[in-house]
């Protein structure tokens, strides 16, 4: 297997974060230090090419595109009688890439305007944004609560039952039912314990997700991943 260029230097870099990381006696802290801020750096510059290229995606749906046409070969003439006759209908313009291109640049120019330090910035970026999340989280679990009762229905299996009992239990947690009724201590026992039960499923998640990118990391800076084979 013949190895890249890039990977050799992710293979170099890597070995040098880990020895400065685990072996502090061996001087590298500085380099480690500076290879950050490099890596840093390169992150903004990727986030900065992300997003021309999806205004570019979009400028180009909207038909405004100034690059000059390539040359199309000539087509075969095609008998009258045969052709369609459906009216051809005009070039339609994308009302969701028009609305991405303006809120952007109203964005960009208050925020160039205003600076971010603004609190009347911050207070309008965040009319916009948080409304955005609350109903995309709202359409999240309602998908997802949709998809459970069909599975569930599909094939009624001991995780299926698992799934809806846990579904109903802790939306009648988050209802406020159980709180409102006369204290009892070994009810606040029982609602105190199953409040803990999501947070341990939250730790399971951002667990597995670090052990895959701590796999993904490994494979590529040994150059086993395709990506880098020819």
């Amino acid at each position: 297997m013949k190895l890249h260029f890039s990977v050799l230097v992710a293979l170099a870099s890597a070995a040098v974060m880990l020895f400065a990381i685990f072996f502090p006696e061996t001087g590298l802290q500085d380099v480690h230090a500076r290879m950050l801020e490099w890596a840093v750096i390169l992150v903004g510059i990727g986030v900065l090419m992300g997003i021309f290229n999806l205004l570019r995606n979009h400028w180009q749906r909207l038909g405004l595109n100034f690059q000059k046409p390539e040359p199309q070969p000539d087509k075969p003439e095609i008998d009258p009688r045969k052709k369609s006759r459906r009216p051809r209908s005009g070039k339609k313009v994308d009302l969701y890439s028009a609305l991405v291109l303006g809120g952007f640049a109203v964005t960009f120019l208050a925020g160039m305007w205003l600076t971010p330090a603004s609190l009347e910035y911050q207070n309008a970026v965040s009319a916009v944004q948080i409304p955005v999340e609350t109903s995309l989280f709202a359409l999240l679990s309602v998908v997802l609560l949709l998809v459970g009762f069909s599975f569930f229905k599909q094939k009624q299996s001991l995780m299926g039952i698992i799934f809806i009992s846990s579904v109903l239990l802790f939306l009648l947690l988050g209802s406020g039912i159980l709180h409102s009724m006369p204290d009892n201590g070994w009810l606040k026992d029982i609602i105190s314990i199953l409040n803990e039960l999501p947070l341990a499923g939250t730790r399971g998640i951002l667990i597995g997700i670090a052990l895959g990118s701590l796999l993904a990391a490994v494979r590529q800076i040994l150059g086993t991943s395709r990506v880098y084979r020819e």
